[in-house]
C-alpha cells in the first residue's frame, strides 16, 4: 500500500496532536488536573500509547499511567512505544489478564476511555465499569465515536446505549462538552465528538 503524501501525513499527525491537547485541556479545565498530586491514570483501550506519552510528558504530577487494551497487537506495539519513549518508569502496558489484580492494588484517580467503548460489546463495558466501581476509581473520562449522532450519545458502533451501564455502577455525569468550542466547527469538522466526565458517587 503506497504511503500518503507527506503533506497529508503531517496533517493527520497535527490533527491527532490537537485531539490529545484538547483532552488534556478538558481535564485541566474541569479538574485542575495539573494541581493534583501523585496522580494514577488507567487508560482503557490505550492503543499504541499515544495519549500515555503525551499526558505523562505534559503533566509531571502523573505518578503512574496504566495502559490496557483488549487487542494483543495494540498491547505489543504500546509496550514497544512506551519503551522507545523512555517512559517505562511511569507508563506501563498491563496485559488484560492481569489488569484486575493490578488495578485492585492501586489507588487509581482517573480512568480514560478514548473511542474504545464505542467499539466494545456492552458486556465488556459492564465488566470494565464493575472493575472501576470495585476499585473506587473516582473519575471517568469518555470520548465516544462520533457515529451518526456526533458523539452526543453514548452508543456503541452497533447502536447500543452504554450510558445507563455507567450510571448503574454509581458514576454520575458532571460534564458533557463538545470537542470544539465553536458551534460551526463542531457541526462541520472531522469527527466532532463530545467529551464526558463522570464522578463516582
Amino acid at each position: 500500500t503506497p504511503r500518503p503524501p507527506r503533506s497529508t501525513h503531517s496533517l493527520h499527525r497535527r490533527q491527532r496532536q490537537m485531539c490529545i491537547r484538547d483532552r488534556i485541556y478538558f481535564l485541566e479545565k474541569h479538574l485542575e488536573f495539573s494541581t493534583l498530586e501523585d496522580v494514577s491514570v488507567l487508560d482503557i483501550g490505550a492503543g499504541y500509547g499515544r495519549l500515555a506519552h503525551r499526558m505523562t510528558s505534559a503533566l509531571p504530577n502523573i505518578k503512574e499511567y496504566l495502559c490496557a487494551d483488549g487487542v494483543a497487537i495494540s498491547s505489543f506495539i504500546s509496550e514497544y512505544h512506551l519503551r522507545f519513549r523512555g517512559l517505562e518508569d511511569k507508563a506501563k502496558m498491563i496485559p488484560l489478564d492481569e489488569i484486575e489484580n493490578v488495578v485492585s492494588t492501586r489507588s487509581v484517580d482517573l480512568a480514560v476511555n478514548i473511542h474504545s467503548f464505542s467499539e466494545c460489546k456492552t458486556t465488556a463495558i459492564d465488566w470494565w465499569l464493575t472493575l472501576l466501581e470495585k476499585s473506587r476509581v473516582r473519575y471517568l473520562m469518555i470520548v465516544p465515536n462520533a457515529g451518526h449522532h456526533g458523539g452526543k450519545l453514548l452508543r456503541t458502533n452497533e447502536g447500543n446505549d452504554f450510558g445507563q451501564i455507567i450510571e448503574n455502577h454509581g458514576y454520575k455525569l458532571i460534564v458533557k462538552e463538545p470537542k470544539f468550542s465553536d458551534p460551526v466547527v463542531q457541526e462541520y469538522a472531522i469527527n466532532p465528538t463530545y467529551h464526558y466526565l463522570f464522578q463516582l458517587q
